[in-house]
């Protein structure tokens, strides 16, 4: 058992305790912490994680027809203890020919997937920004995973004002995260007609979609070791859908003039993406099985304007709309010559901002097909190429961002001139700020480069240099506290570059018959650097401050020049501090 793996071990002595009586909520407190070997908790968390994954496909066609049906099945451990994937899937695809130039199909992905943690995406567990794993390393080491009676071992009284650190034993979380009930339920799929005509045109329209329904409970036990001391267990349970509609329409031409090849594409594309979700909270149950959490059986609740209230409702839908063109040249298959453009329209933005227009043009030399290339036997295929491009981004802009909006609440809301929150008027506060002038970030990119395969297709290289410039990045801009408790709303803050070279080598080694070995080597080298900002030129976040000519992300505080281990030391020092 726990207490006797853990026997022997000086973490877990009761002679290493002791009662401090100035600090009697800080009962257990170890004496010696120096010396003591981290790395407790990190071992105790991870494991080797095993997959398993089986696949099942049938498949046929005939002159007008084929189908495909596969089924799958995805177990997949996660290296964090209690942390998995199941996932069973079901993926239909048929076609039908009805007659010469005329096609329908259909593509259909049904799954279901299961993951205690919160991401049903991953296996990683939801619990801060890295996890249990966050949580481990920040642990203090002389506190034991567990106790000499093989319980959790950890803080007993609240640790974030005693010599603990403000987290609790990440070992225990992980362990009780697999307990979570994390499931969802959905399907994607398309529907398509392709049409031939007029010997070099083909016309395609596709509609499809996804919706998504889940279902989350998550229940946190009262526990010693837990952050901060939790005095009460917490229960929360999620339910709700999200779903997409997309309908693509194209026109393609194809065609041939002796040694000229063209390609065009034209298009137009719309999106609808809506979700919902309904989400409560409730502490304070008698009884901790599943079958009796229910919110309406909590003793404690809390209340919405604490941020984590019972209960929460969100919903919301928004519509992208996008006309679409590319066409492709190429001469000979040695130059070759890519343009695209699209116009944009996405309605989260306000209504004189919500379209743009995005473009990008590329070419390439196939050299190694040149008359003058033919004798240089160590070169098999060498293209030189250059392009610049824009692609526009809206994310992260929050579906009301152009609006301001208002809430009710009955504790800040429903005050009168007494200072009770029991007046039967009600009133309203801000809950978002809008800003009505955020558009789309344009990433405009140049890249000019080469790709090689040298000496009998045994070396291949690829180098590039290239610039890439955002200009109107989208953040979320934070508002002073005098503005008060209102969401900041999502602006385009300002201009970054970036600029480098990226080069990547492999060697490909034939060992024998029926063995070859790849090597790869990448070299990336890059420069990142604000180019403009609002007024005062920079943003403070905490350590980090965004100014114009420093890079992204810098920290931002005093140089620390060294220490003063002596009165002597801050004698002679030339800068003193309130003198």
């Amino acid at each position: 058992n726990r207490g006797a793996a853990m026997a022997g071990n000086p973490l877990v002595d009761p002679s290493n305790y002791f009662l401090d009586p100035k600090r009697p909520k800080q009962s257990y407190i170890i004496q010696q912490v120096m010396n003591q070997e981290g790395g407790a908790y990190y071992d105790a968390l991870t494991r080797n994680a095993l997959m398993m994954q089986h696949n099942v496909t049938v498949s046929g066609a005939a002159d007008r027809a084929s189908y495909l049906l596969s089924l799958g099945y995805l177990d997949q451990e996660g290296t964090v203890v209690n942390s998995y994937m199941r996932r069973y899937n079901v993926r239909i695809n048929t076609m039908y020919k009805i007659r010469e130039g005329i096609r329908i199909g259909e593509n259909v992905n049904l799954q279901y997937r299961n993951n205690p943690n919160g991401n049903n995406n991953s296996t990683v567990p939801a619990n801060g920004a890295f996890g249990p794993i966050e949580a481990g390393i920040k642990q203090v080491p002389f506190l034991p995973v567990y106790d000499i009676a093989g319980n959790f071992g950890g803080p007993f009284a609240s640790p974030a004002t005693g010599e603990a650190g403000d987290w609790g034993n990440a070992v225990a979380t992980a362990t009780l995260n697999g307990n979570n009930r994390n499931r969802e339920y959905g399907i994607a799929g398309n529907a398509y007609l392709e049409i031939d005509f007029l010997k070099h045109f083909m016309f395609k329209t596709v509609f499809g979609g996804s919706i998504n329904n889940y279902y989350r409970q998550q229940y946190k036990p009262r526990a010693y070791w837990n952050r901060n001391g939790q005095e009460n267990d917490e229960y929360r349970e999620y339910t709700g859908y999200n779903s997409n509609a997309q309908w693509t329409n194209t026109l393609n031409y194809k065609n041939s003039f002796g040694r000229h090849n063209l390609n065009v594409l034209v298009g137009t594309e719309a999106v609808e993406t809506k979700y919902r979700q309904l989400y409560g909270r409730g502490d304070g149950f008698y009884l901790d099985t599943y079958q009796y959490l229910v919110l309406q059986q909590a003793t404690v609740r809390q209340p919405a304007s604490n941020g984590d209230g019972d209960p929460k409702q969100y919903n919301g839908e928004d519509a992208l709309s996008s006309i679409i063109g590319r066409i492709d040249y190429n001469f000979n298959d040695k130059v070759l010559a890519t343009v695209t453009g699209r116009r944009d329209g996405y309605s989260r933005f306000g209504s004189d901002n919500q379209y743009g227009t995005f473009y990008s043009v590329g070419l390439g030399w196939r050299i190694s097909q040149e008359n003058f290339m033919k004798n240089v036997a160590w070169v098999n295929d060498l293209k030189l190429r250059a392009s610049y491009g824009e692609l526009g981004n809206k994310e992260p802009v929050p579906i009301s961002n152009a609006y301001s909006t208002y809430t009710l609440n009955n504790r800040t809301t429903y005050y009168d001139i007494n200072g009770t929150t029991t007046s039967t008027v009600p009133g309203f506060s801000p809950l978002t700020y809008g800003n009505s002038k955020t558009s789309w970030e344009n990433n405009k990119q140049t890249n000019i480069g080469f790709d090689a395969t040298l000496f009998n297709n045994k070396f291949d290289i690829s180098a590039e240099y290239f610039i890439k410039r955002t200009d109107g990045l989208i953040q979320t801009l934070q508002f002073p506290a005098s503005a008060g408790e209102a969401t900041s709303p999502s602006i385009n803050l300002g201009d970054i570059e970036n600029k480098g070279v990226d080069i990547t080598t492999t060697y490909h080694a034939r060992m024998s018959k029926d063995f070859n070995m790849n090597f790869g080597v990448n070299f990336t080298m890059y420069k990142n650097k604000i180019l403009s900002l609002p007024d005062p030129g920079y943003v403070q976040s905490g350590r980090v401050r965004y100014a114009e000519g420093q890079e992204m992300g810098a920290f931002y505080g005093y140089k620390i020049v060294g220490i003063a281990r002596e009165q002597k030391d801050l004698d002679d020092s030339p800068v003193q501090q309130d003198k």
